[in-house]
């Protein structure tokens, strides 16, 4: 009997030992496989987060964090509970990174468009304040068109006090604006009153030497041949009535200024407008610069043959640098403070590696040593390398990155950005660097001329006229892209008031993140206005 109770009490203890042995295994199974499943989601929001960092384009990497937000880990994926609670805090840390990128980018705008108080209240620059206006203005509708994705569970940051920030900033602006008019108009006033005043003290003396000098011809024994001199000073003058009053009637109807050139044209318009916009004188703008930097238009006619030409000079170059990789070649385009013409070279390019390899705009702060890093890597890794730069080229500070060659009392004279950087190179990086400056030959190349351009100028010259014997006044012509796959513009006319005030730059949206390049947006914007494609240049190495 006592053999039979061991033997039992031994046959139970094998089963509480198996059974035990069986729970625990399930359950370090399950705990490996929640850890297997924890890893994986921790690391697909890895490489989501490092997909986001390697897109350069603005669009896509919104479009990347919107996914990472609908694709947010839930229950409702059959997601252990465990595994949920252990990934949760990696996704929200990846969820604020992301936004922050485009935060940052709204800070560093309202930063760099800030203007504090006590500098603003001595700013006389309108033009400098209403550029600041138009990129905070450009921000709003930024993030207004981002707010859904970027401040989407974010409880720190919200559209609303950027918004605010910005408002203020733009109404402080106006405001300051505002209060240099009206200081304008009050020195305008007092330049007009004392401009009447002079006029009236000349004309006092002017009459009184009049009489003096009547009375001495009434004295003189000559009266009679002075008689006959007023008798005929008097024919003449009546004739010359008689004439003013033909010319009147013939000019019944409208007296026409049509006035095309850039944004000192416009200026001058604006001010001519304001001068006779009481009298029987319509003034009509007709935008015509290379530099594309006025305001209210879709382009200015002169552009698109200044960025055709830009666009085959590069090539040019590029295709004599590729045959002989052994030098930097720094070429400058012109265009003042804006890169439209510099932005255009990019048109050169048919192939990854054709030139231009970079190009620096004025619309960003040159930073030398970013310059130097581009350079040295592309020429290691391909020897030959063509830079674009713009001749307005400034640092953070806003001096030009050339030091003055000779100042006079009224102004300072700059030497050429691409022999500046050209030497920079040499000295820096010891390698051959040489520098060309198309400068007026793409100005005035006719051998290069757009025929979109050309059609386009002839079309703004007819728009002008016919608009202003209609009886338009104080306007400009502009143009307007037509929404589509093919190129249409149509001309519309805009207040000379507001292309007064404005110098129009490259957009953001038109520039890479680092600054060296353009995007392939600006690209797909200025091909059309080029017309026909450029030359093709025969490569042997796609017939080996």
């Amino acid at each position: 009997m006592k053999k039979k109770c061991i033997i039992i009490i031994a046959v139970v203890c094998v089963a509480v030992v198996a059974v035990a042995g069986t729970v625990f295994g399930v359950r370090a199974y399950n705990d490996y496989t929640l850890q297997q499943q924890t890893e994986e989601r921790i690391k697909s929001i890895d490489d989501t987060y490092a997909d986001f960092l390697d897109e350069t384009d603005r669009s896509k990497k919104l479009e990347k964090l919107s996914d990472f937000i609908k694709n947010k880990p839930s229950t409702n994926d059959e997601i252990a509970v465990e595994v949920l609670n252990a990934v949760e805090p990696k996704y929200s840390e990846t969820l604020e990174k992301m936004q922050k990128y485009f935060t940052d980018d709204y800070d560093k705008i309202i930063k760099d468009n800030t203007i504090i108080s006590d500098s603003l209240n001595k700013m006389n620059d309108k033009k400098k304040i209403q550029g600041c206006i138009g990129k905070l203005n450009s921000l709003e509708e930024i993030i207004d068109s981002e707010k859904e994705i970027v401040f989407n569970q974010n409880s720190q940051n919200n559209a609303d006090s950027y918004l605010k920030k910005t408002d203020g900033l733009i109404s402080s602006y106006s405001d300051r604006i505002q209060e240099i008019e009206k200081a304008e108009e009050q020195k305008a006033e007092e330049d007009k009153k004392a401009e009447e005043d002079k006029k009236t003290a000349e004309e006092k003396k002017k009459q009184e030497e009049s009489e003096n000098s009547s009375y001495n011809d009434v004295s003189s024994v000559n009266d009679i041949s002075n008689e006959d001199n007023s008798y005929s000073e008097s024919n003449d003058y009546n004739a010359g009535i008689s004439n003013n009053s033909s010319d009147n009637s013939y000019s019944d109807g409208n007296s026409t200024s049509n006035n095309n050139g850039g944004n000192g044209t416009m200026d001058a318009c604006g001010h001519i407008y304001e001068v006779c916009k009481d009298q029987d004188i319509k003034v009509v703008g007709i935008p015509k610069t290379i530099d594309n930097d006025i305001a209210m238009t879709d382009h200015s006619p002169g552009y698109g043959s200044a960025a055709r030409f830009i666009a085959a000079s590069t090539q040019e170059v590029g295709e004599d640098v590729k045959s002989l990789p052994i030098h930097v070649c720094i070429m400058e385009a012109m265009g003042r403070n804006a890169g439209w013409i510099t932005a255009a070279s990019a048109l050169a390019r048919r192939k990854q590696g054709d030139a231009p390899h970079l190009i620096y705009l004025p619309e960003r702060n040159f930073n030398e040593d970013e310059f130097l890093e581009d350079v040295s890597r592309l020429q290691k890794k391909q020897g030959g390398v063509v830079v674009l730069v713009s001749e307005g080229l400034h640092d953070a500070n806003g001096e030009s990155i050339v030091p003055p060659i000779f100042k006079s009392e009224r102004a300072v004279y700059y030497g050429d950005v691409s022999s500046h950087l050209a030497n920079l190179v040499v000295k820096k990086l010891g390698v051959k660097a040489r520098s060309e400056k198309p400068g007026l030959c793409g100005r005035a190349s006719v051998a290069l001329q757009s025929p979109v351009d050309r059609e386009e100028a002839r079309q703004a010259g007819t728009v002008a006229l016919r608009s202003a014997v209609e009886g338009n006044s104080g306007v400009m012509v502009g143009f307007e892209r037509v929404p589509g796959t093919v190129y249409q513009m149509k001309t519309k006319l805009v207040p000379i008031k507001e292309v007064m005030l404005y110098e129009r730059k490259m957009p953001d949206n038109f520039i890479n993140e680092r600054g060296n390049d353009v995007t392939q947006e600006f690209v797909d914007w200025c091909r059309p206005l080029i017309g026909d494609p450029l030359p093709e240049f025969l490569n042997f190495k796609d017939y080996l």
